[in-house]
């Protein structure tokens, strides 16, 4: 082997400091947090205003949903845009924000007091999640068996929605009042 030339073949064991991992679990679950705090701020305040996002942007909520799901499929499988510094919190910010104008679109029609209790039962049950998910171990969480089959479900679901949109010609397919 010449001087200039590296072995590929060598493994190289990384051993993280459980305190270090559990901080960075952390910190990562409380980024989530101020995403959803955000979010459901902004949902409230569209509920309660009653905006039509309808005649402001015309486009089907679907169409959001389409492109959060296609760049939610990229950031999880294209491990480079998954694990580099600008590129995922782009996608991250990106997906969150097509995911909220979908919510934004859909809370136009609910009543501020239902969009309210809705919200309190979500958040019981995302602090118990996060808590969960920073706190135990990991044996205990839900493994890329579950992800992968909530992934699959959503796009099943996905799809559905598609096709009725297509068949009924409905622009508030899922919104009707």
């Amino acid at each position: 082997m010449n001087a200039g030339q590296q072995r590929n073949d060598e493994v190289v064991v990384v051993v993280m400091d459980p305190d270090l991992l559990r901080k960075f679990i952390s910190q990562v679950y409380a980024y989530g947090t101020g995403f959803i705090i955000i979010s459901c701020v902004l949902w409230l305040i569209t509920s309660g205003v009653k905006i039509n996002m309808f005649s402001l942007i015309p486009v089907h909520p679907m169409a959001y949903i389409t492109v959060a799901f296609v760049f939610l499929v990229i950031f999880m499988c294209i491990p480079y845009i998954r694990y580099r510094t600008p590129w995922n919190w782009i996608f991250a910010i990106i997906i969150v924000l097509l995911v909220t104008l979908v919510g934004v679109y859909i809370m136009g029609f609910i009543p501020i007091l239902e969009m309210g209790v809705g919200i309190i039962i979500a958040a019981v049950l995302m602090i118990t999640l996060q808590c969960c998910g920073a706190r135990f171990p990991k044996k205990m969480l839900p493994g890329i068996i579950i992800v992968a089959f909530t992934a699959c479900l959503g796009l099943i679901v996905l799809v559905i929605m598609v096709i009725l949109m297509a068949i009924t010609d409905d622009n508030v397919l899922f919104m009707a009042a």
